[in-house]
């Protein structure tokens, strides 16, 4: 099904293609329902949102979809779509697993979307929050004498407050933006067996 209030596809430098009769369906076939989230739920995932239109596009529009320029098209189709929806571009030229008819592609994420890369120290339960994978060596050094050490990052409040133990999710944002960092203690999930 065809969302209805969708925008005219603003073609740019690739007005000839979008003039074909292939690039005129391919606009409102992407701005399907169906495709809408196929697109969202990869980006939301992390993958490049191309890569959840591999088989679809090959089912619906067979060999045609492989040619360079409709898949650049196609590519700057995404993009609009997605931006539409509050997504912005989080990394280009992202290796896209399946392999046809994208072999890379752009992966999105929200624009409201926060993500934090951790660091523990000790016993991992000395946390601190930066913005930036490289800020390890401007946190202010962790108490008991140990070094820090990155652990991994992670997108959102939701995975922060449960996964990560983020007490409070206001302060933290707010603690990044000033000053480079947000530290705390992160409390046991579970009590030790007795």
């Amino acid at each position: 099904m065809v969302t209805a209030d969708y925008p005219p596809y603003e073609a740019g430098s690739y007005v000839s293609t979008y003039e074909t009769d292939l690039g005129q369906k391919l606009w409102p076939w992407l701005n399907s329902e169906v495709n809408i989230v196929r697109l969202e739920t990869a980006s939301n995932l992390g993958r490049p949102a191309a890569e959840a239109l591999d088989e679809p596009l090959l089912a619906e529009f067979g060999a045609a979809i492989l040619d360079d320029r409709v898949k650049q098209m196609l590519g700057h189709m995404i993009r609009q779509v997605l931006e539409r929806r509050g997504y912005v571009i989080d990394q280009q030229n992202v290796k896209v697993t399946s392999g046809a008819p994208f072999s890379r592609a752009t992966r999105y994420k929200r624009r409201d979307q926060t993500t934090f890369h951790v660091f523990r120290a000790g016993n991992g339960r000395q946390v601190a929050l930066t913005a930036r994978r490289d800020a390890g060596s401007t946190l202010p050094p962790p108490s008991g004498g140990d070094a820090w050490w990155y652990d991994r990052s992670f997108d959102g409040e939701l995975r922060g407050r449960v996964a990560f133990g983020v007490p409070d999710w206001k302060k933290a944002c707010e603690d990044v933006a000033k000053q480079g960092f947000h530290l705390y203690h992160q409390e046991r999930l579970l009590r030790a067996a007795r």
